[in-house]
């Protein structure tokens, strides 16, 4: 390219060693004259009249351009400039003629090139082209020795299609000898193969048939509430377990698969060497065991267990089948049973005997009001009789607690109100408790009404709160609770003498050191007290079992040794309102002279 510069820039790089001036042409070289005493000067390339620095806006020189070029002669400017004025360049070709001075421009091709400049300016372009020349080549030779190639192979392929040919013909042959054994061969497969469908039909059937049976057989055995197992014969492997197994013991099905023995961890420790014992080595009959075990929550649960021996054809035991029930809720029934039946024969003895007694109290009564008539002459006799006469009415209230336990006392039940009930006692169960024991009442909202006698509701709240004080001799909390609830077919199902529907619960609950299992299976038995002698008839709670159990309620009892007891009371609810005790009619004094006999 071609542009104007002040060669006193070139001159001071010059200077500066930056640059060589010999390196540099000069276009249209001028002398030297006074007034200009730079080295050369040019006039400006006509393409570009003005020439602007770089950073110089380009509206701002058009407009400078445009003022310069209309500026008159004779204007202050041109003549402090001394310049007649600008012009524009009447021709180009001078810029054409340099042009082709310098080889630039439309004319930059037309200068002869040397050939390593070429060489070294297309350096990429012949070293491409001679490496795809070599290639060729290498391409052509290579074709060359596959044709060679070729021509030996086309010459093996004649011999071999020669020998083929002759093999054909030996296999052809040798084919039609086959064709003929095959359709022999053929007749005989099909008649055998009549035979193997027949077979086969006949096996299908029985693999549907065993299908079936085996479909309802684990119907049957994944549905039932027992547990369905088969072992082999030396009761080392297990086949088959039914899923009741999982809800009953409380382990997974797949441990027992692992280790068949694993099943003796889960007895109970006191049943453990009678269940080992039991367990023929080699059983050829039917064998049963009831036993208890330990489920993995801490639960027990009774178990019953039956087994017998299935054979083979030749008479040899190759599996054990049998079936395993839970019978918790049956032995709790039958425990209870037992109990009822206990208490009813025991009732029936105590109500005969009270019976008998209360007769005997009522002639000793008669004949010490008869002699304290005639007593005043004798001195002590009328202290010794107030003493056989207070020992009467001793004797009088324990026949009556008992005549209460058997269900032979006189009573007029009536609706009563538990809520009313307590309320009314609680005065009085402050004072027979005492400051050491805190007395709480949680009743329930709705009316809580039961049919009963109302004397016998309070002798049941209270006997079972003298119960409690008892057990918290250095204090402690007593809670009376009642509440309305709807007994399950599920809960009744567990107890004698109850049926579903609506109830009324009345709970009492202390905080005292509670009752262990051996004294709780004989806690209503008549005369039965863990009391000092002297302290307790032992007829409390059995006098609270008897009335429960003539108002058609059940009694229940929970109980930790160290954290206390609940007695919980369900009696069926009764629809009305509260009637409560009778009126007494006004006690009047009998006066007569008559004797009685």
């Amino acid at each position: 390219d071609a542009g104007t510069v002040r060669t006193d820039l070139f001159e001071r790089i010059a200077e500066q060693k930056g640059i060589n001036l010999s390196e540099f042409r000069v276009l249209n070289p001028q002398p030297q004259t006074p007034a200009f005493p730079f080295l050369r000067s040019t006039r400006l390339y006509p393409e570009w009249p003005f020439a602007a620095l770089k950073n110089t806006n380009v509206e701002l020189a058009q407009k400078v351009a445009i003022a310069l070029l209309q500026m008159p002669p004779d204007s202050p400017a041109a003549k402090a400039a001394d310049c007649a004025g600008w012009t524009v360049p009447l021709e180009y070709a001078a810029v054409h003629d340099l042009m082709l001075e310098l080889h630039t421009g439309p004319y930059k091709q037309q200068k002869s090139v040397p050939l390593s400049q070429v060489l070294r300016q297309y350096r990429t372009w012949v070293l491409l082209g001679l490496a795809a020349l070599i290639a060729l080549i290498v391409v052509i030779v290579y074709v060359l020795g596959l044709n060679r190639k070729l021509d030996r192979l086309r010459a093996n392929l004649e011999t071999e299609l020669a020998e083929r040919k002759h093999a054909e013909a030996s296999l052809q042959k040798a084919r039609d000898e086959l064709e003929e054994r095959v359709k022999r061969r053929t007749a005989d497969l099909a008649q055998a193969n009549e035979g193997l469908i027949a077979e086969i039909s006949e096996r299908k059937r029985a693999t549907d048939e065993l299908k079936y049976s085996e479909q309802r057989f684990r119907q049957l055995a994944e549905n039932i509430r027992e547990v369905f197992w088969i072992s082999s014969g030396d009761k080392k492997l297990m086949i088959y377990i039914s899923p009741a197994f999982e809800t009953i013991f409380g382990v997974s099905c797949q441990s027992i698969y692992d280790n068949p023995n694993s099943l003796e961890e889960l007895v109970h420790p006191e049943d453990r060497a009678r269940w080992i014992t039991n367990i023929p080595e080699h059983l050829t009959e039917n064998w049963e065991q009831e036993y208890r075990i330990v489920r993995p929550d801490g639960t027990t649960r009774w178990i019953r267990t039956r087994a017998f021996p299935v054979r083979n054809e030749a008479g040899e035991v190759y599996r054990i089948a049998g079936l395993t029930e839970d019978i918790t809720d049956r032995r709790m029934l039958e425990d209870q049973l037992r109990q009822s039946q206990k208490m009813e024969a025991v009732g029936q003895l105590a109500g005969g005997v009270a019976h008998d007694f209360n007769n005997l109290l009522s002639i000793v009564a008669g004949c010490c009001d008869l002699l304290s008539l005639d007593a005043g002459n004798v001195p002590g006799a009328r202290s010794h009789l107030e003493v056989i006469h207070a020992t009467v009415k001793r004797g009088a209230a324990l026949t009556r607690q008992l005549l209460a336990f058997s269900r032979r006392q006189i009573v007029a039940p009536c609706t009563v109100d538990l809520n009313v009930a307590v309320a009314e006692m609680q005065s009085m169960l402050h004072r027979l408790l005492g400051e050491h024991i805190e007395l709480a009442t949680e009743l329930d909202a709705s009316s809580c009404c039961i049919r009963i006698d109302p004397g016998q509701i309070e002798q049941v709240i209270l006997n079972l709160c003298v119960n409690a004080r008892d057990s918290m001799p250095k204090g402690g909390r007593l809670e009376i609770r009642t509440r309305r609830l709807e007994l399950t077919p599920e809960f009744t199902s567990q107890r004698i003498g109850v049926e579903p529907g609506p109830h009324v619960a009345l709970s009492v609950t202390d905080t005292g050191h509670g009752i262990d299992a051996e004294i709780k299976a004989h806690l209503f038995e008549p005369f039965f007290t863990t009391k000092d002698p002297g302290k307790g008839s032992g007829l409390g709670l059995s006098t609270v079992y008897g009335i429960v159990k003539h108002s058609g309620g059940v009694i229940t009892v929970d109980s930790e040794v160290g954290v206390g007891s609940t007695f919980t009371i369900y009696f069926p609810l009764e629809s009305g309102i509260h009637e409560g005790r009778p009126a007494e009619p006004p006690a009047t004094i009998g006066r007569g002279v008559e004797k009685i006999l």
